[in-house]
């Protein structure tokens, strides 16, 4: 692949996206009920592993970044990422496996173009995502996944008598990981949310829990006349107000950081009030209090 092959993320028209998804979806449901069970579960449990620590492995030793100037053999990239080449081979061939990369003869890969969102530094990435997912801490929450589910109480709660997010407040490194993760998988729907709600008829808007801000910036981007305030805990606020993200010479006169809990309150006056991926990380009767 070239150096300037870039990342396009578009919105497709929304007619197109339904009709796409109703027909993924008739496929999925079709090829449920045709394959034997036992193929379609192992699939599901061979997957794990794959997004989970293989993806996490390469992106982690920026094998796509390395292959941005065009095919090379697994000798060169186990140099140049201070790996061990045979590993390295079984990791790229089991990958190759699932179109993340692509081989040639001679144990050489270049990227595909599943492989070129895991870039770092490029826009569109996954690459965030992908180590957010995979990192040893994220793992060892689903390792006591079990224990979790016996006695009904969360693991965080469980091991450190806090949430997870009192934990994140405590593990700085953590908590950036995390937020780039989510910037990550905002990106999928930023735009489509700007592009099908009419945010036309109101003046003001709120982002609850909007992390670094990336919704809504989109947002703010599609309708100029619109001011908006990006409400999250006190770290996330100041993480945010020195990201380009929202502070930037077209939009920080349009953007109000208010920093608080939302179990407490949330700024008041405003016309729209925001939440996007945030509820599902609460049980039933706190989300019931979010939105009281």
């Amino acid at each position: 692949m070239s150096k300037n092959k870039k990342i396009k993320p578009g919105t497709p028209p929304v007619f197109l996206v339904n009709t796409i998804m109703a027909f993924t979806n008739f496929l999925k449901n079709l090829r449920l009920k045709i394959l034997p069970p036992e193929i379609v579960m192992s699939e599901y449990i061979i997957e794990y592993l794959v997004t989970q620590r293989l993806i996490f492995a390469v992106t982690e030793f920026w094998i796509p970044n390395l292959l941005e100037e065009g095919p090379k053999s697994v000798e060169q990239l186990a140099k140049e990422s201070g790996t061990n080449s045979e590993a390295l081979y079984r990791v790229m061939r089991a990958l190759t496996g699932v179109g993340v990369f692509k081989e040639q003869k001679g144990k050489i890969f270049e990227n595909t173009r599943l492989s070129l969102c895991l870039r770092s530094g490029e826009k569109g990435t996954m690459s965030a995502l992908a180590k957010y997912a995979g990192s040893t801490w994220i793992v060892k929450e689903w390792a006591d996944l079990l224990e979790s589910v016996e006695k009904g109480i969360d693991i965080y709660q469980l091991k450190y008598g806090e949430t997870y997010f009192q934990w994140l407040e405590k593990n700085p490194e953590e908590h950036r990981t995390f937020d780039e993760a989510m910037v990550n998988l905002s990106n999928l729907s930023n735009a489509p949310i700007a592009a099908v709600y009419k945010f036309s008829h109101y003046d003001s808007i709120v982002d609850i829990g909007g992390g670094l801000g990336p919704q809504l910036a989109v947002i703010l981007k599609a309708y100029p006349h619109l001011r908006g305030t990006l409400f999250d805990i006190p770290r996330v606020i100041n993480a945010a107000e020195k990201e380009e993200t929202l502070n930037n010479e077209f939009l920080k006169d349009r953007v109000e950081f208010v920093s608080g809990d939302f179990f407490e309150g949330v700024p008041e006056g405003k016309d729209i009030y925001f939440m996007k991926s945030i509820l599902h990380d609460w049980m039933d009767y706190e989300a019931v209090k979010i939105l009281e």
